[in-house]
């Protein structure tokens, strides 16, 4: 047993140290502590603690960086071995399923440490700007690396559990939202059932959302880091946060562990899903649903494919299209809780709803879009193609954005059903700087996604959520400033996201590009 871990440990390991994007990533992060040492000078102009403050910066960069490695990095140890169809070789040579399970998910958090240990310089370079301890320092850093064992067994789990490694991101991303939302979830909820009347504030159901609340809080690693950054700290590094997160992770690693042959082995060959087109058989006679939802391809068969094999078809148009009421029956059904605990009516949250479901559809996509054909190795067949490039990557966007259908249909219903002015519209979504700023965002991610599926075969839209996250919190002091620069000028709040929509259409246009070449390069391969 101990052969095959250090087999599959030591293998892992010379597979990462040959890789040139993990040491162009360790490069990178240290250059992001750089930008941040320069944020917090621009922030505290040298006054106020600024060695507390950078401590502070570095901690929440790693949080976040822990966070989003769960969905996509810890998420894939085991599925990408099931997708690339190895695990049953592995198997085969009778190595043992704890060996197996060591070796792959050690190899991630020991890629981490690795980026941790290129930030440790610039933790210690707090205690000589002032304001931070070594004790605060050394907390901090325990209780990273405490939810850091306990986030990559929540992503070891789910990738035991799941054939893919998009449903095992789904399962570890729904895990962390609930990790890291719970306590105020709960909090919020206590509160809105209370201010609606729907029960007292000295009722047992809320004392014990009040309790449970209080507990989730208590082991919360956001909570710990804004308590180890309070001046004057000199709680015990070993807190409640740290031992329960250790003593969750190695329970997590022990069900992997016993369920790791009940799920991973005798699997099948892995194939593309059609799920957008109703299989018909030689010979069988084409009624009129079989021809509507077996239609015949488009004179665009690029869009043609790409909505009926990524979008899903008619049906899955068909699909969203029934949801979207059942949601907004819902949301009329809790119009006094939206009320008290966002303070929003039903039609606005349903609008609220539909944008943020086309976004996080197009979003998926884009993680989509290219990664099928170049996980199986097909882009040189679109590659050969009597169609310049340009041509097949826009074709493949038009067949993916006719998912939005259903979500402009309803909210153009919406709007006749509940009317707006004009000018509150505008306000809500056209002139309000958070509103454009959010969307500037939210393109810079679609692109981003797009832009590294072609690099990384698992895992890009967390990456690329990483480095939007990261590039968001460098450039945005200098990005504030020119917008307070530009607001002055003016006189009107409304201008100040011109620089964020300049700077959303440059990075836009570079990363198209960036498409294109990386897309016959990727079929050369």
């Amino acid at each position: 047993m101990f052969h095959g871990t250090v087999t599959l440990l030591s293998r892992s390991l010379r597979l990462d140290a040959l890789q040139k994007r993990a040491h162009a990533f360790r490069f990178v992060s240290i250059g992001v502590v750089f930008l941040l040492l320069l944020a917090t000078h621009i922030y505290t102009g040298g006054r106020g603690s600024p060695g507390l403050r950078f401590f502070s910066l570095i901690c929440h960069l790693c949080l976040g960086l822990i966070t989003v490695a769960a969905a996509g990095h810890f998420s894939t140890a085991i599925t990408e071995e099931k997708e690339a169809g190895t695990l049953n070789l592995i198997l085969l040579a009778n190595v043992p399923s704890l060996a197996i399970l060591v070796g792959k998910s050690t190899t991630r958090i020991v890629s981490v440490l690795l980026v941790f240990a290129g930030i440790f310089p610039f933790a210690l370079l707090a205690l000589a700007l002032g304001g931070a301890t070594a004790h605060q320092v050394w907390s901090g850093l325990l209780a990273l690396a405490a939810y850091l064992v306990l986030v990559a067994n929540i992503g070891l789990l789910a990738s035991v559990l799941k054939r893919t490694g998009a449903g095992a991101s789904v399962i570890t991303t729904a895990a962390m939202v609930m990790l890291l939302g719970a306590p105020y979830l709960l909090s919020k909820l206590a509160l809105t059932l209370v201010y609606v009347g729907w029960a007292t504030a000295g009722s047992p159901f809320i004392s014990f959302l009040t309790d449970a609340q209080s507990r989730l809080d208590e082991f919360s690693i956001v909570t710990r880091i804004d308590r180890i950054q309070a001046t004057g700290f000199n709680e015990s590094a070993w807190s409640g946060q740290v031992i329960l997160s250790l003593a969750i992770g190695s329970l997590l690693f022990c069900v992997s562990c016993l369920l790791f042959r009940r799920f991973c082995e005798y699997l099948d060959d892995d194939a593309p899903e059609r799920a957008g087109v109703m299989k018909v058989k030689g010979g069988m006679h084409r009624s009129w649903w079989r021809r509507l939802f077996t239609p015949r391809p488009w004179r665009n068969a690029i869009a043609w494919k790409d909505f009926h094999f990524l979008v899903g078809g008619l049906p899955g148009l068909l699909v969203r299209f029934a949801m979207i009421p059942l949601i907004a029956v819902g949301l009329f059904a809790v119009d006094k809780l939206l009320a008290a605990g966002m303070n929003l009516k039903a039609p606005d949250a349903l609008r609220l709803a539909l944008l943020l479901a086309a976004g996080l559809e197009a979003i998926a996509l884009s993680a989509r879009i290219f990664n099928v054909e170049y996980r199986r190795q097909t882009l040189c067949t679109l590659a050969l193609l009597p169609r310049s490039t340009i041509s097949v990557c826009y074709s493949k966007v038009a067949g993916c954005s006719l998912v939005l259908i259903p979500f402009v249909f309803w909210f153009i219903l919406v709007g006749a059903m509940y009317s707006i002015e004009l000018q509150g519209l505008a306000d809500i979504y056209l002139i309000d700087s958070r509103a454009i700023v959010l969307a500037c965002l939210a393109i810079l991610l679609v692109h981003l996604t797009a832009c590294l599926s072609l690099h990384v075969k698992w895992g890009a839209l967390p990456l690329s959520i990483m480095v939007l996250m990261v590039l968001s919190s460098c450039l945005s002091p200098f990005v504030a400033m020119v917008a307070a620069t530009t607001r002055v000028a003016t006189g009107r709040d409304s201008v100040g996201a011109v620089p964020v929509l300049y700077l959303t259409f440059l990075i836009c246009g570079v990363l198209q590009i960036a498409i294109g070449l990386r897309f016959r390069r990727a079929a050369a391969e």
